[in-house]
């Protein structure tokens, strides 16, 4: 099993690929779930992951980035928490942000 707390970065939809009028591409829209898992017992586990959960999102949130001329913008459309029981009984905590990576203009 994972060292925990750990993080689950897993695809959330197929993205929304707009093309422009001169079929170059204009704008790709996708997300991503970050989640931060621990196997900690209640309140221990919670505190655990959502200090890291908000260092994610300190990382990933209203972050912009320029490649080749392109503008990549993430912001955060969703966050939450889980619990999961995993064969054998353990109970496994989670805490989730769901991110938006945009190119094109990010308003």
């Amino acid at each position: 099993p994972p060292a925990v707390p750990y993080i689950v970065v897993t695809r959330e939809d197929t993205g929304l690929d707009v093309m422009a009028i001169d079929g170059d591409r204009a704008r790709v829209d996708v997300q991503y779930r970050v989640t931060v898992w621990d196997a900690q017992n209640g309140s221990v586990a919670m505190d655990r992951i959502i200090d890291v959960a908000d260092q994610m999102d300190t990382l990933l949130h209203a972050q912009t980035a320029t490649q080749n001329g392109v503008t990549l913008f993430c912001r955060r459309v969703q966050t939450g928490t889980e619990i999961e029981q995993v064969p054998g009984g353990a109970v496994l905590y989670g805490a989730f942000g769901i991110y938006q990576f945009e190119s094109g203009d990010a308003s």
